[in-house]
């Protein structure tokens, strides 16, 4: 299970580390399945708020993820908090599947509900249901389409044309494993409707009335830094690409790909994937060179050291691989590799691998050439 631990305006000591992870250690018992762990821990900063921490934290299992946040004056109390509450929430999914079964025994079935119960008479068996043990699992962008009971990816669209928000709807209704469960019109409305519906992924244009795109993923990274946000957009301004990603964007892609990829990359970014369109990514390489040759930047605060490995992995993050080939060139596990990121993240203050780049040659620790 990988564990994330982001502090806001919050040193990440090793004991707040340890703490964190023995407490929240226990959701392990009771769903085994969870595959990542990500706390953001945040120091209010609101002086009539004085002395207050806020702790946000996300559990994702496949098809499934459980959130929740607590306010206290420690750390340790406002976990918590998060922890039962988390608990309770995957006590109750696991109870509202267990209804559903019990509801549906007897019925005379076909299709996908004949094969799960295949399944389950398996199991009596003793035969290892795969889905469940997770080894016929490819992660959460799984598009099989043998249990339509299972949890969906929640996906939020918010563009400012009616026509292209049915046209999205059209294709997310054709795929079993993602749900459409709202649509904004501006970057005022989808701030309000992330905070009520709780999506994983966000499709976000650029250009919208009221409020950007841009605008409205940065405010919605800062209060829900586990969503995903994927722009989806006409503009093809390397400055809007490089302000979306330091709102926090996962992804940039330009409207002219094939909508029936979209799909695919709204799995992509849920799985930690970053997605670019081709012609964007050369400009975004072009603008990393382009400050990395500069000189004539502003004096800012030294950056965080970073150790000798924790360099070479974000050198090779920098040229696009992903952790299995860093693995390879390094001749180190994956697991390692993840470790290595988490603690890039960690020490820059940063959510995502495109952010940390944008970071590093801005501050001149890696070149682009």
């Amino acid at each position: 299970m990988e564990f994330v631990l982001i502090g806001r305006g919050e040193r990440v000591a090793p004991r707040l580390r340890q703490v964190t992870e023995h407490k929240l250690g226990r959701l392990e018992r009771i769903e085994p399945r969870i595959t990542r762990l990500e706390v953001e821990v945040i120091a209010e900063k609101n002086p009539r708020r004085g002395g207050i921490h806020r702790v946000e934290a996300v559990a994702a299992a496949p098809r499934k993820s459980y959130r929740a946040h607590a306010e206290a004056k420690d750390v340790e109390s406002a976990l918590d908090v998060v922890v039962e509450r988390l608990e309770r929430q995957i006590r109750d999914h696991h109870e509202r599947r267990l209804a559903s079964r019990n509801a549906g025994a007897g019925r005379v079935k076909s299709g996908p509900a004949a094969r799960r119960d295949r399944r389950a008479k398996g199991q009596e068996r003793g035969v290892t249901d795969k889905a469940e043990t997770g080894k016929a699992e490819t992660g959460i962008a799984d598009t099989g389409t043998g249990d339509t009971g299972s949890e969906k990816l929640r996906v939020l669209v918010c563009d400012d044309h009616a026509l292209f928000r049915r046209g999205l709807k059209m294709v997310l209704d054709e795929e079993p494993d993602l749900e459409l469960v709202g649509e904004a019109s501006d970057g005022a409305e989808v701030v309000v409707r992330a905070q009520e519906l709780m999506p994983d992924v966000i499709l976000m244009d650029v250009r919208m009335p009221k409020r950007s795109g841009i605008e409205a993923a940065g405010e919605i990274k800062d209060s829900l830094p586990h969503v995903k946000i994927l722009m989806l957009t006409i503009s093809d301004d390397e400055a809007d690409l490089y302000e979306a990603i330091k709102a926090g964007a996962s992804g940039y892609l330009l409207k002219e790909i094939p909508i029936e990829e979209i799909a695919d990359a709204i799995r992509s970014v849920w799985a930690g994937q970053s997605r670019i369109s081709p012609s964007m990514a050369s400009k975004l390489l072009t603008e990393f060179a382009a400050m990395s040759r500069s000189s004539d930047q502003k004096p800012q605060m030294p950056a965080p050291k970073l150790t000798d490995r924790e360099m070479e992995v974000l050198r090779l993050v920098a040229q696009g691989l992903n952790n299995r080939d860093i693995a390879g060139k390094l001749f180190i596990s994956e697991n390692t590799v993840k470790n290595h990121i988490r603690n890039i993240l960690e020490k820059l203050h940063l959510h995502s691998r495109m952010e940390a780049v944008v970071y590093a040659v801005r501050e001149k620790m890696i070149e682009i050439t």
